[in-house]
């Protein structure tokens, strides 16, 4: 192979890699401004990740949050601009957004090492 093809491959190869670090960045943000009701389930051990999509907060950390989804599947995105999913403010007691609760642990706040923490990694 000549320096000239192996030159056009790795372009090639760059070129599809930013095609998809974009279009799954894009996708993200389609799925944090999806405005589905989620029912929660009390008999499966699960991970609440309530947040909203118009948050500067929220929008922070939603990307490592959805993409920790998509490995433990037991996170749950909830979006509180929804008005089916007001019910959890008093349900467990929701005073900001964006929160996680994980048994009896709660964290609300955007640091990502604590976040972790609560997900479990």
């Amino acid at each position: 192979m000549t320096a000239k093809k192996i030159i056009n491959i790795i372009i090639i190869l760059m070129a599809l890699i930013i095609v998809m670090v974009i279009s799954g960045h894009c996708y993200v943000n389609y799925v944090e401004k999806q405005r589905k009701t989620v029912m929660i389930s009390s008999k499966k051990s699960q991970i609440l990740f309530f947040y909203r999509d118009n948050c500067s907060d929220c929008q922070k950390v939603f990307h490592q949050v959805y993409w920790k989804s998509c490995f433990h599947h037991r996170i749950i995105l909830i979006n509180m601009n929804q008005s089916h999913n007001h019910k959890y403010v008093a349900q467990y007691h929701l005073t900001s957004v964006p929160t996680i609760i994980h048994g009896k642990r709660r964290y609300t706040g955007t640091d990502m090492p604590t976040i972790n923490k609560m997900i479990g990694d």
